[in-house]
């Protein structure tokens, strides 16, 4: 049993994870090894960022957080120089037996300023759920922001908070994900590195997912997907107190029955 505690920033209003009681984060994946439909909605990613020209062949990709290479095989297969970064070595095994180049080790800033100063900057930065898991998600996004091109793009995905709220989704909480992500909250954070959101897309997958692509400030301007991703959070109150009442009460009740149950 582990004591699973989010948190709200009062001034940036990033949902965390807290820590007292909590274990350390341990492996935690997507399925992608084994999901037919996860594997087909990453290589529909990888293609559709093809297919729009966000990444085009002969250009560089990097993937943060690669696994066993699942969105970088497409862009591989279609002539992108393609390198990931992995902690879990069996993953990185099995992306290398594959002939692609995924490197054992986290992405921090060391090893954003040996990419940096090793080749080119990446045209796309891929973070397949990666912002969630990182222990420091400022220093993640700073160490991004340093080897990517001026015109590049780094595409995001990732578990939104917002259905998370809407639908009491509390079981997604685990001490694998240290933030609960609303693009509210992401908005500063990049802005701080001078990046910012330019299209955004909503789908269900994992319960309600979110994707962005975000580019330099100075490379583009936010479309109408944007504003209207951000006009449903504020609806929902997620710059506000007001907008968590409803799941704390969820979780209270959902607890005191399981409870009530295990006394029986």
């Amino acid at each position: 049993r582990a004591r699973l505690d989010l948190r709200r920033c009062r001034s940036c209003s990033l949902v965390q994870l807290g820590e007292p009681g909590v274990p350390p984060r341990g492996p935690h994946g997507h399925g992608a090894l084994y999901s037919t439909s996860t594997t087909s909605h990453l290589a529909s990613w990888s293609l559709g960022l093809l297919g729009d020209g966000v990444v085009r062949p002969g250009e560089r990709a990097l993937e943060i957080g690669a696994g066993a290479g699942q969105l970088l095989r497409p862009l591989r297969d279609a002539g992108v120089e393609v390198v990931g970064m992995e902690h879990d070595r069996a993953m990185v095994a099995l992306a290398q037996a594959d002939g692609l180049d995924v490197r054992p080790g986290t992405f921090d800033d060391p090893t954003a300023q040996a990419l940096a100063a090793s080749g080119p900057p990446f045209d796309l930065i891929l973070l397949n759920h990666t912002l969630a898991h990182a222990p420091d998600l400022a220093a993640l996004v700073g160490s991004v922001a340093t080897v990517l091109a001026p015109g590049g793009t780094v595409a995001v995905e990732m578990h939104h908070l917002l259905e998370l709220v809407r639908l009491g989704q509390f079981d997604l909480v685990t001490p694998a994900h240290g933030s609960y992500l609303s693009l509210l909250a992401l908005e500063p954070l990049l802005a701080a590195h001078d990046l910012a959101a330019v299209d955004a897309e909503t789908s269900p997958n994992y319960g309600g997912t979110l994707r962005l692509l975000v580019r330099r400030q100075s490379a583009g301007q936010p479309d109408a997907a944007v504003e209207a991703v951000l006009g449903e959070e504020r609806a929902a109150s997620l710059d506000r107190p007001a907008g968590f009442t409803g799941l704390a009460e969820l979780m209270r009740r959902t607890v005191r029955s399981v409870r009530r149950s295990e006394e029986r």
